[in-house]
């Protein structure tokens, strides 16, 4: 049960970081165009 969550809990924080590194780096290139 307590694998499961930290899984979940793991899985959570990835997607979380994977789209957090995706808006910085959309910044980053938006900031450039304009």
């Amino acid at each position: 049960m307590l694998l499961q969550a930290s899984k979940f809990l793991g899985a959570g924080l990835a997607t979380l970081g994977l789209i957090g590194a995706g808006i910085g780096i959309g910044n980053v290139f938006g900031s450039l165009i304009i």
